[in-house]
């Protein structure tokens, strides 16, 4: 046997091996776009969420500054229940009454929470914003 044959074999094992190595490689890097891609979009669901939660709490507020009513402690009302860009926004309100003195101060509640997705699933994002104000 000579030398040169032996040697001739090396080389489709090299190729077997640098195929089977970028392949790899290629297969990392997909997979690394896809994750970075996911990323980005949970990151704007995520202020979607928030601004839809915002956008609920200012139509509570204006809703309740403009005598539509609010529901008691015991049962606080759903003012609205909307949905955009897959995300369900639910607005609720409750008021108190408190006595100092003399005088009578109301407090109104509002909560807006926004969701976007199902709860275990991986791109499910909530937003709950509160404000309370006197009137």
């Amino acid at each position: 046997m000579h030398p040169k044959q032996r040697i001739a074999g090396i080389g489709l094992m090299v190729t077997i091996f640098f195929l089977t190595v970028l392949s790899a490689a290629g297969l990392y890097l997909a997979n690394q776009v896809n994750n970075a891609q996911h990323g980005s979009n949970y990151d704007l669901n995520i202020a979607r969420a928030y601004y839809a939660a915002f956008s609920g709490l200012e139509w509570g507020i204006y809703s309740t500054s403009h005598a539509l009513p609010c529901g008691s402690v015991a049962n606080p009302s759903t003012l609205n229940t909307f949905s955009t860009y897959g995300l369900s926004v639910k607005v609720s309100c409750t008021t108190n009454s408190y006595t100092e003195g003399t005088d009578t101060i109301n407090l109104t509640t509002i909560v807006s929470l926004a969701q976007f997705g199902v709860f275990p699933s991986l791109d499910y994002v909530q937003r709950q914003m509160t404000v309370t104000m006197q009137h």
